[in-house]
């Protein structure tokens, strides 16, 4: 008998899409290459393994690249966490001109990418990650000064509704305590 004979996938974590204000979104384009949101594999569950997530994306301009999802071990405690090191896993790329342009700042959709084979790793019960958004291949300059790329949807209140937090990297990683990603995120038990 398998550990992972129950190949259903099951929301384990998430910041539903009506959380999505109109103060918008952050781009990943030139300079801003990722956004993640840090969260804690459930205790007390079964042991799980990473499937896939969903985040609610609106292309910008006409752009040629990939996105990719990625899951890294977490440094510091809520609000404050951060990715450490190498990523843990590395979801399948998304071609980012199959994204639906974006009418507005807030109009994202929902688009899932998913971790295959040896990507499909075993969460640790209790143990904080982050889940990551991030430019894998392609040019995202315009000469214009017109933002390229992909939004990615966040609740940016200053109560954010998830426990755990968000941010972005521009070099570093830079944390955003005040606001947080729209993400579901899927595991196989």
């Amino acid at each position: 008998m398998s550990l992972f004979e129950n190949e259903t996938p099951v929301l384990l974590d998430s910041l539903d899409v009506s959380n999505q204000n109109d103060l918008g979104s952050y781009a990943l384009m030139l300079g801003l290459t990722a956004n993640y949101q840090a969260f804690t594999a459930p205790a007390g569950k079964q042991a799980v393994k990473l499937h896939s997530v969903k985040f609610s994306l609106g292309r910008m301009g006409t752009v040629a690249g990939t996105l990719v999802a990625k899951l890294y071990a977490a440094s510091g405690a809520f609000p404050n966490a951060q990715p450490v090191g190498t990523a843990l896993a590395t979801s399948d790329p998304l071609d980012i001109a199959t994204i639906s342009a974006a009418a507005t700042d807030s109009s994202g959709i929902l688009y899932e990418l998913f971790f295959t084979g040896a990507n499909q790793i075993q969460l640790t019960a209790g143990t904080n990650y982050c889940i990551a958004i991030e430019i894998a291949t392609g040019t995202f300059y315009n000469p214009n000064g017109v933002g390229v790329g992909a939004m990615i949807d966040w609740d940016l209140e200053d109560n954010p509704t998830h426990y755990g937090n968000s941010g972005i990297k521009s070099g570093n990683w830079d944390v955003n305590p005040s606001g947080d990603l729209i993400f579901y995120l899927y595991a196989t038990t």
